[in-house]
């Protein structure tokens, strides 16, 4: 198992290589040495195969002091969320009760920015990331201001500026509309109650949440920074329910990542038992649009909903991950080989590429 190559890492060093990434004694010690670095101050990782679990827990430091994480402990995942999101919106096409080649004003009562071109403001293509749309204060409101409620995001929406490509153009923007129609179709007060309805509860992953305020404090990661010749230091969590979205707004559980692995893995079945209908996963591990792009040593070829999809070391790889200040997230699987991974973190700098070593 060779250390991942990327530019953003600017230590040197080469971590003890596994023999067998099916040893999950060797799997701890690998992440050990990884601590040890003095980047991350603490490391969430769940490993599976198919539908098994190699090794789930976390290690290091939740918060300042000797407090510990567990394999309960909450991780912010970010942009990762956006795997969740395309997920209830797949249990959606399964019954039925949405189109992805259907206007999302179908759906919700929302306008698109003046001169976008319909089949731009479909569902399918807000959450593919081909919509072509700029919308700067819709995605500050929603996650960083917290100032918004769904009659200024409906505003907001139809003030946006369009591009003249339907390129594929990676953002929150799609998801966060989207967002509004998936509040609709659930019957909820906002869209993350469609999420948890139609994917979390059905899987069984209650430690995962956008609603932080609901989750105790001992049980959270707290962010951290690494700042050159101070090391670690505990920062504010400028996260909270307001500034939680459909784009980027779960804090997830090493424990419930085992169990989205192993969900994605066997296309709906966890501890023998199916959950969600296979075509669900399907749906939203099929190639929809052409990337073309590079994340480090990560092939990223095509995007389906709410995964990108690629090869690493040739293998297929299946993946999202998401980052915010004192965040990093892995969520990735290779389907051929039944095998799956998630890594976090609660620091940013250099402790961001330490998630993808161990990955």
């Amino acid at each position: 198992m060779k250390p991942l190559r990327t530019l953003l890492f600017t230590a040197t060093f080469v971590l003890t290589p596994l023999a067998q990434a099916d040893d999950a004694a060797r799997i701890e010690r690998y992440v050990g040495e990884a601590l040890g670095l003095g980047f991350n101050p603490a490391l969430g990782v769940a490993v599976v195969r198919g539908d098994g679990e190699v090794l789930v827990d976390a290690w290091g430091r939740r918060d300042v002091g000797f407090a510990a994480p567990d394999a309960r402990t909450r991780f912010y995942i970010a942009s990762a969320t956006k795997s969740l999101t395309g997920t209830a919106a797949a249990t959606l096409v399964a019954e039925g009760n949405l189109d992805l080649a259907a206007p999302v004003s179908e759906y919700a009562d929302v306008s698109p920015p003046e001169g976008l071109p319909p089949q731009q403001f479909s569902v399918g293509a807000l959450l593919t990331h081909t919509h072509g749309m700029e919308n700067d204060p819709l995605v500050v409101r929603t996650a960083y201001s917290g100032q918004h409620d769904p009659a200024l995001l409906r505003e907001l929406v139809a003030q946006g500026t369009t591009t003249d490509s339907a390129a594929f153009d990676y953002s929150n923007e799609g998801y966060v509309i989207f967002g509004l129609a998936l509040t609709e179709l659930s019957g909820g007060s906002d869209w993350r109650q469609g999420v948890r309805q139609r994917v979390l509860e059905p899987l069984g992953m209650s430690d995962s949440t956008a609603h932080l305020s609901q989750v105790p404090s001992d049980a959270i990661a707290m962010p951290f920074d690494y700042r050159p010749g101070d090391g670690l230091e505990r920062i504010p969590l400028y996260k909270s329910d307001a500034t939680l979205h459909a784009a980027g707004g779960h804090f997830m559980s090493p424990r419930d990542a085992s169990r989205w692995l192993r969900a994605n893995l066997t296309h709906g079945i966890i501890d023998g038992q199916r959950r969600l209908p296979e075509e669900v996963f399907a749906m939203t591990q099929q190639a929809r649009v052409e990337t073309g792009s590079d994340f480090g040593d990560y092939r990223r070829e095509s995007y389906g909903l709410g995964w990108h999809r690629g090869r690493y070391d040739g293998d297929v790889l299946v993946h999202h991950f998401g980052s915010f200040p004192g965040y990093r997230s892995h969520l990735s699987f290779m389907p051929e080989r039944d095998i799956g991974v998630a890594v976090f973190t609660n620091t940013g700098g250099p402790g961001f590429p330490v998630v993808d070593l161990v990955a």
